[in-house]
């Protein structure tokens, strides 16, 4: 993806360039089997439980492309001390929200409050590094 986006930009211009490495990020998630309509806006299921504490079940993927709708919806959840970031369900957590959900939970910590992420130990990392994109194994 960063090869495609520098190699468009250079050709091109910086506009084309980026449309050419979000197009290549598409490609390859539907590469790897995910069908399209999971990398839209995630699907969510928000509980609160009694004690106040919310639930965010993500259901299809996590990647750079719906980041920006995910945040949103746990970041609205401004009455909660802790909040719970389901990602058992989740198909695809690309390397950009793995990143972006480190930083968001130490937001949450500074904050006082506490992000946990759960069901992410399912995944298979596709690297060693500890930001590295994660993937639900399919069940066989």
């Amino acid at each position: 993806v960063f090869l495609t986006t520098i190699v468009a930009t250079l050709a091109t211009d910086l506009l084309v360039g980026i449309g050419a490495g979000m197009a290549m990020g598409l490609l390859l998630c539907i590469g790897r089997g995910i069908p399209v309509g999971l990398l839209l806006p995630p699907r969510l299921n928000i509980a609160k439980r009694s004690d106040g504490e919310y639930v965010v079940a993500v259901l299809g993927t996590a990647v750079f492309g719906n980041w920006l709708s995910l945040r949103r919806r746990i970041l609205e959840l401004t009455d909660a001390r802790r909040v719970v970031l389901d990602l058992s369900q989740t198909a695809l957590v690309d390397h950009t929200v793995m990143v972006k959900l480190a930083q968001l939970q130490s937001d949450f910590s500074d904050g006082g409050r506490q992000l946990e992420l759960t069901g992410i130990d399912r995944h298979a990392s596709l690297s060693p590094h500890p930001m590295a994109a994660r993937v639900l194994p399919r069940a066989r």
